[in-house]
């Protein structure tokens, strides 16, 4: 990565650690890191454009190393202020849209990559990312709305454990009657 684009993005994380994402400018963060506007508008559209460069870069460093689920809560708790000024800073259909974004990028990293068996049909392959984008933007959620105080990482892990574990029957039951007492439940 460029040296530039690089120290652009470090000091958007100083000041993401310091103060919200709405309270960044570009202004400061060129001030911070001492390069002038244009530099910052060469690199990237907004402010936005750098949050989602860099945490998608952020995420590509982490499975790199060969990161799992809980490898990742641990980076994302380190970054605790940060993460949350981005959270409570920003409008939340803007922030589940980000979320959306970085979601779906690291279950495709992580299981998209899968060969063979379930992962041999395009159509198994893009059921299962769908499934696991949206049972992990929903633990984020959650987590995020309980100010990152619960143990995700402990979640991710057995929820991953189980999922190996888990197989559907041969055959589905049939569905019940209409006028079936259980369907009235």
């Amino acid at each position: 990565m460029d040296f530039t684009k690089k120290e652009i993005q470090s000091a958007f994380w100083q000041l993401l650690e310091e103060r919200p994402f709405g309270k960044i400018t570009v202004k400061a963060v060129v001030a911070r890191c001492g390069v002038n506007r244009n530099t910052f508008y060469y690199h990237f559209q907004d402010l936005r454009d750098l949050l989602r460069t860099s945490v998608l870069g952020w995420l590509d460093e982490l499975f790199a190393d060969g990161a799992g689920a809980a490898a990742v809560v641990a980076a994302l708790s380190r970054r605790r202020a940060a993460v949350m000024h981005v959270y409570r800073s920003l409008p939340r259909e803007t922030f589940i849209e980000e979320l959306g974004v970085w979601v779906r990028y690291a279950v495709a990293r992580c299981v998209g990559a899968g060969e063979g068996g379930l992962f041999a049909e395009k159509e198994n392959r893009e059921l299962l990312l769908s499934v696991c984008r949206f049972a992990l933007a929903g633990f984020l959620l959650d987590w995020l709305e309980g100010d990152m105080s619960s143990d995700l990482g402990k979640s991710l892990s057995r929820c991953a454990e189980l999922l190996k574990n888990f197989s559907l029957p041969p055959s589905l039951p049939p569905s019940l009657p209409p006028d079936s007492k259980a369907r009235r439940l």
